[in-house]
């Protein structure tokens, strides 16, 4: 069955609904039928949230920057502010949800933390073919580990966690035959691709970005995965879910607007940070991409930027670094000072928060 919600879900199946249309034909010859439903629920349920912005939110704002923010947060902010307000002025929290289900967020943790875990002991060195059969020889073995460190092998071992672990599992092996093919062809160019670090925690202030009455902003974030191809850095962020190219095409550094384009801030962002952090990079410039493990078919996928009236492939340089910084602090005065009221985006998506009791 396939639920519509006339005013929160637009007519969309379900994620279980989807991994049993890719799933079932392998088990069972059984057709699927489909019926739509409407709910009653609409934007009666919905109310009205604006916030008049005080000095004392103000000064919660700029002791956040100062204590460092992440591309989460400041997305937020570009999508709803009220959202904003309430999860990070506020400090509240969407009421854990008892779900039969394992949310999203938690298998994709897993993958990223599997990934960690194979490519470990290749951290330094080159990603040869030898080493990349020893890693998806290893790879059932380290996912099934990682469930069972979270306590969830039983919880997985039925139904439709079931489900979602033959998803995951998919969503690896995929992964690490893609990375494979990559590595042989790369090798036939006389190319190799080099790990330089994983999952690696930064913390900066970034010269150049600021509040207002110029107090430092520090950004944070966690970095999947830094490598080398040949001499050319590359940062790599893993996402579960999918990503086409056209969420990393930016028109304009300032094209954020409606949180639109959530995955390239996060990947500037992290840009920044590096080149704080080992400003020797910005020299030669070095790319930021996803890699999707859902449609992983599509690889590495870089961010561009429209420049005569094409798309072209960023490299995070100095110059390109300044660029960001002025993008970034129209951003963080529009936080402080540019809006009168903390008011729900119509076009985002709701929060427990905006809904009505």
């Amino acid at each position: 069955m396939c639920i519509r919600d006339s005013g929160l879900i637009a007519n969309e199946k379900s994620r279980f609904l989807n991994q049993l249309e890719h799933e079932l034909p392998k088990y069972s010859s059984t057709v699927i039928n489909y019926k739509t439903a409407q709910s009653e629920t609409g934007s009666e349920h919905l109310k009205e949230t604006k916030i008049t912005k005080t000095e004392e939110h103000r000064e919660k704002i700029k002791a956040l920057l100062a204590r460092g923010i992440s591309a989460s947060a400041m997305n937020t902010f570009i999508s709803c502010p009220a959202d904003f307000y309430y999860k990070y002025i506020v400090g509240l929290k969407e009421p854990d949800k008892i779900d039969e289900v394992v949310h999203p967020s938690i298998t994709g943790s897993i993958l990223h933390d599997t990934l960690e875990e194979l490519y470990k002991p290749v951290v330094g060195k080159v990603l040869s073919e030898s080493e990349m059969n020893g890693i998806i020889k290893k790879s059932k073995t380290a996912l099934d580990e990682e469930v069972e460190r979270k306590h969830l092998t039983e919880v997985m071992s039925g139904g439709e966690n079931k489900l979602e672990y033959l998803v995951m599992s998919q969503k690896l092996q995929s992964f690490l035959k893609w990375e494979l093919s990559e590595v042989k062809k790369l090798e036939k160019q006389g190319r190799f691709i080099t790990i330089v670090s994983l999952e690696q925690k930064y913390k900066a202030s970034i010269s150049g970005i600021q509040t207002p009455d110029g107090t430092p902003v520090v950004l944070s974030g966690f970095i999947d995965r830094i490598d080398r191809v040949g001499n050319e850095l590359r940062i790599v962020d893993y996402k579960s879910g999918s990503v086409d190219q056209s969420d990393l095409n930016l028109a304009e550094l300032l094209g954020f607007t409606g949180g639109k384009k959530g995955k390239a801030l996060q990947l500037l962002v992290y840009g920044l940070l590096v080149g704080q952090q080992s400003p020797e990079y910005l020299s030669e410039g070095f790319t930021v991409g996803n890699v999707s493990l859902k449609n992983i078919s599509k690889g590495l996928i870089n961010v561009r930027i429209k420049k005569d009236k094409k798309y072209q492939e960023v490299k995070i340089t100095s110059e390109f670094s300044e660029e960001i910084k002025e993008s970034f602090n129209t951003i963080f005065q529009e936080m402080m000072h540019g809006i009168e009221y903390f008011q729900h985006d119509e076009d985002a998506k709701y929060c427990d928060f905006c809904l009505k009791d």
